[in-house]
């Protein structure tokens, strides 16, 4: 999530210097528009995370391993999902998606 949020920096400073160097276009405005997107987004996941401290996706993953592959030596790790993995990305999905509309229908 480090990405999204250097991602907002790098847009409202490029927003800032299109809007002083070139009043009048619409590419700061843009840019603007972009850097409340990716504010949203950010801020989305971390809505979530806070709502639900203890309710994360990955928690729903399980590690498929017979003993008789760990015996002989050639245990492979694969990750099955549980019925509740899908139900936590969604729920996060809509968290996210509230987030952006709010965003985008603001300023």
């Amino acid at each position: 999530m480090l990405s999204w949020a250097l991602l907002t920096v790098v847009l409202i400073i490029v927003a800032l210097f299109f809007h002083g160097a070139y009043p009048g276009t619409l590419l700061a405005v843009t840019l603007y528009k972009a850097h409340l997107m990716a504010l949203g987004g950010w801020g989305g996941y971390w809505l979530d995370r806070a709502l639900f401290p203890y309710d994360r996706p990955h928690q729903y993953l399980e590690c498929d391993i017979s003993p008789k592959e760990v015996a002989q030596g050639v245990a492979t790790v694969e990750l099955v999902a549980s019925a509740s993995f899908g139900q936590t990305m969604l729920r996060r999905a809509i968290v996210v998606a509230a987030c952006l509309i709010c965003v985008g229908l603001g300023a």
